[in-house]
């Protein structure tokens, strides 16, 4: 056990001791939405607050401490549709002020699946999650654009019971990201006013968590969780068109200006934020849940030696001066259970509070000023439904509604 505090302390300190990161600044950093919610519909139900519940197979990836409640093996798999409004700043050509557009965003599919093995005092799991799913068409600046990013995480995790109140929960794996991101404006007369910039590559990187489980009473409890945000490297290419001026052969000095295409490759390094996450659980009557959780999300991990793109550099821009805010989220949820004659159906409701987390500009240029802008903070509504059916199978279907968010979720828990 001593040996396991010390591991988890270490790891601890290396996710906070960070590294040198280097993203570079383009409009695939505008639309870049990480979804960090808790897996499964039931907490998705209860507003995503789920890590001082923890009590299923998505305790995997929310609490892995709390795997150390399961007593049978358990098979659990989610299915999600999301429709995620991305908001894209840019400055009107006419009135100099900043353009709102809105661009939708659908992804659909499995976004979570575990199996868990219950062992005496240890409970270990299998899991792959989906922490980044965005697929989304743009125009922007007169260019078409188009981000496609993908990533999952596939690790395992342990519960360990440290005596009567209290569980200690890891998780370590692998993240990969499939990163593809292409901004092109072509066909322009001036060919100096046309460009390719683009991100096609794919990436691995060593994820792990650490968590803990307390249940001082029976029908309270607290958990706690850190996750490290891995991290990836791919590379941005910049293809663009400059006036070369050369001296014409036996010319007498007479000089001829023709375009020329560059190119040139910008190591492009992603720091997916660290997530350090608080949950409580409350139970006054068999049939009442009560959860409430706090995140907070280390956004600025992205702006760390920010690579800024050569043209804004040119007009003045620093890395210094592009700035994303580490975000507080807040998530609240009940469920009560009603008992329909031996069938249990569990109704359940919650709210999200999701801050915004968009990267700004604090300089003085207003060209860039217009395109990074300062984003909304949202509100979600979230409200589901679960049952069991038999002694094995739990259905859980959930919905969350909010100012750019729709979603809705089902999933289903296989007991053997």
């Amino acid at each position: 056990m001593k040996k396991f505090l010390a591991a988890t302390l270490a790891l601890t300190i290396l996710g906070v001791a960070g590294s040198a990161l280097a993203l570079v600044e383009d409009t695939d950093v505008q639309t870049m939405d990480f979804r960090f919610n808790n897996p499964g519909a039931r907490a998705n139900g209860l507003g995503g607050a789920f890590i001082g519940v923890a009590d299923d197979a998505t305790a995997a990836y929310t609490n892995p401490a709390g795997l150390t409640v399961l007593t049978r093996p358990e098979l659990s798999l989610e299915f999600k549709y999301s429709n995620n409004t991305n908001r894209v700043y840019d400055l009107d050509s006419v009135t100099k002020q900043p353009a709102v557009t809105d661009y939708d965003d659908d992804t659909i599919g499995a976004s979570f699946l575990s199996a868990v093995f219950p062992r005496d005092n240890a409970t270990i799991a299998i899991y792959r999650q989906q922490f980044l799913n965005t697929d989304i068409k743009f125009d922007f600046g007169g260019a078409k654009n188009r981000v496609d990013l993908n990533g999952n995480i596939y690790g395992i995790g342990m519960g360990i019971k440290a005596g009567d109140m209290a569980s200690l929960g890891f998780s370590v794996g692998f993240a990969q990201l499939d990163y593809f991101f292409d901004a092109r404006k072509e066909n322009n007369p001036d060919p100096t006013n046309n460009f390719i910039h683009q991100v096609d590559g794919a990436d691995s990187s060593e994820y792990y968590a650490a968590s803990v489980l307390l249940t001082p009473v029976e029908s309270l409890s607290l958990g706690l969780v850190y996750r490290y945000g891995p991290e990836f490297d791919t590379t941005m290419s910049i293809i663009e068109t400059e006036n070369t001026t050369i001296p014409i052969a036996g010319g007498g000095g007479t000089t001829v200006t023709i375009p020329q295409t560059k190119i040139k490759n910008l190591p492009n390094h992603m720091k997916v934020p660290d997530i350090y996450g608080v949950g409580l659980s409350w139970r006054p009557v068999a049939s009442l849940t009560i959860a409430a959780d706090y995140n907070r999300i280390k956004y600025s991990q992205l702006a760390q030696e920010l690579v800024v793109l050569p043209s804004h550099a040119g007009a003045g821009a620093t890395a210094g001066q592009f700035q994303i805010d580490d975000a507080d989220e807040y998530h609240a949820g009940a469920e009560y259970v009603l008992d329909l004659g031996g069938f249990p159906l569990a109704l359940r409701a919650g709210y999200y509070f999701r801050p915004d987390h968009r990267f700004y500009y604090t300089g003085n240029d207003q060209n860039i000023k217009g395109m990074y802008h300062p984003g909304d903070d949202e509100n979600i509504y979230s409200a589901g439904f679960g049952m069991v059916i038999g002694e094995k199978v739990q259905l859980d279907a959930a919905a969350q509604i909010g100012d750019f968010t729709e979603e809705y979720t089902v999933s289903m828990v296989y007991r053997y």
